[in-house]
């Protein structure tokens, strides 16, 4: 697989479904961009201009997917116009989506090409385009047919191990913040006293002269010795609380509309930057429910479910969205 997703999308990050036979209906409307208040189709529409063979490749593939659901992109209306040639698959038990599907010319070449049924997946390696663009991920054709048996074959849900791995750098990334903020203010006090030679034989010397009474000649000195003491003590205190085995918990109704909880764990969540790390690999632990999630998990979930998305705290761990966390395991 190429070393970046570019196809993973958050459920949270589309619009409502769409109805597929709406689609055409819209279509069939004329688009006033200019006068919303007119009974026609506008740009704010989600389904706003979409082509009737999009219509008929959604029924198609709700037929391989009879539970699946289509939406677009939460974009800004100018951009929804340059992309309503595609609809976003998905299923309600997932926070994320499939992949998407798309009718019209979507090549890169200047000259317009005619309009082909299109699969985007993480699993097709289109070897026509470089790993670094979405079209690595596409498949084109102008046969429905063909195009459905590629549905078949690579448009699959994400495990939860993906899913973990894919958004356990936002967390990473808040662990590795917190700890860079500390060494850094330790670093700028040190070298506020004296350059970096034999700095931590200093540290520990100035540490232990303050702490025991000591008052330094240069005020400025005794100050910036006593600010150290603060930041080495949030240190100490940081690494006792600071917990690097996370639990990505994904929440999520199974089939019959009861919560259930995917659970993947990393002995090391700021390991997962590093591929080659065994430490950094997510392991699926199971499906669970209200009834055997584990007491550790349930009580930072009650915790973290009441933050903001993409706030971390220490010692509890990290909220993606409202049904996707990593939980500090101890």
């Amino acid at each position: 697989m190429p070393t970046i997703n570019r196809c993973i999308a958050l459920v949270s990050d589309m619009n409502p479904a769409v109805d597929v036979d709406e689609i055409s209906s819209e279509y069939d409307k004329p688009w006033n961009p200019t006068n919303p208040t007119n009974p026609t189709r506008t740009p704010d529409s989600s389904v706003c201009a979409m082509d009737p063979n999009l219509n008929i490749f959604a029924e198609h593939v709700q037929k391989v997917y009879p539970h699946c659901k289509f939406a677009t992109q939460k974009v800004s209306s100018q951009n929804n116009i340059k992309r309503n040639g595609k609809l976003y698959v998905y299923h309600d038990t997932s926070p994320v989506c499939m992949g998407w599907i798309g009718y019209g010319d979507f090549t890169v070449a200047d000259v317009s090409k005619p309009n082909k049924f299109i699969v985007v997946s993480r699993l097709i390696r289109n070897r026509s385009y470089h790993e670094t663009t979405w079209q690595y991920n596409m498949a084109a054709s102008r046969s429905l047919d063909m195009t459905l048996r590629t549905v078949q074959r690579y448009l699959r849900p994400y495990s939860p191990v993906e899913v973990a791995t894919a958004y356990g750098k936002h967390c990473a990334a808040e662990w590795y913040t917190e700890e860079n903020d500390i060494v850094y203010a330790i670093t700028n006090k040190l070298n506020s006293i004296v350059g970096h030679d034999a700095r931590d034989t200093l540290q520990h010397e100035l540490v232990q002269l303050h702490k025991g009474g000591h008052i330094f000649s240069d005020p400025t000195l005794h100050t910036a010795v006593g600010e150290l003491v603060d930041v080495v003590d949030i240190k100490k205190d940081t690494d006792n609380t600071r917990k690097a085995s996370m639990s990505m918990v994904c929440i999520s109704p199974d089939t019959s509309g009861k919560q259930t909880y995917s659970v993947c764990t990393v002995a090391n969540i700021a390991a997962t930057t590093m591929s080659s790390r065994a430490e950094g690999k997510f392991i699926f632990d199971g499906f669970y429910t209200d009834e055997d999630l584990p007491a550790e998990l349930m009580d930072g979930l009650s915790t973290l479910s009441i933050l903001e998305d993409g706030q971390y705290v220490r010692g509890v761990g990290y909220r993606h969205t409202n049904n996707l966390f990593y939980v500090a395991r101890n």
